[in-house]
């Protein structure tokens, strides 16, 4: 399901890129708002991708002297890290979502989308980041913490 979320931002971004060449090109009358909605699709496909559906593996990461430790010093390391990312977030989150708040007062050009809807994806993304680190926290300091490097 969470896949198919993704892929329907992807759809609507490609389809309104499609429908602003063809207007562009072929009818030469450029339509505004397909600028916009291709922007905010692929606002929300990056940040909503990031947040559901690229595993915890499959994260860019620095890991030449973490592949070199014991399991057990990868398990300080990866509790510590995601702590540490659980933190960050906690303090980040309210400050985060008040500027969103506050952005409901601008709006965008042509279609005058609040941008607070334009980035509430943004609280989403903190959110499940935040939850995905605890998830991973608990699981390090568990019987099967082995599971969860």
């Amino acid at each position: 399901m969470l896949e198919l979320v993704g892929s329907s931002f992807f759809l609507l971004m490609f389809i309104t890129i499609l429908l602003q060449v063809f207007s562009r090109y072929v009818l030469n009358e450029p339509l505004g708002w397909t600028a916009e909605i291709s922007v905010i699709a692929y606002l929300w496909l990056i940040f909503w991708g990031a947040a559901f559906m690229v595993g915890h593996r499959d994260q860019v990461r620095f890991d030449l002297i973490y592949n070199h430790l014991s399991p057990s010093a990868q398990r300080v390391m990866a509790i510590t890290r995601s702590l540490i990312i659980v933190g960050t977030l906690l303090f980040a989150l309210p400050a985060n979502f008040d500027y969103i708040k506050f952005m409901e007062y601008d709006t965008t050009g042509v279609l005058e989308i609040g941008f607070d809807q334009v980035f509430a994806i943004f609280i989403i993304f903190l959110a499940a980041l935040l939850v995905r680190s605890l998830y991973r926290s608990v699981r390090l300091l568990g019987k099967k913490w082995q599971d969860a490097l």
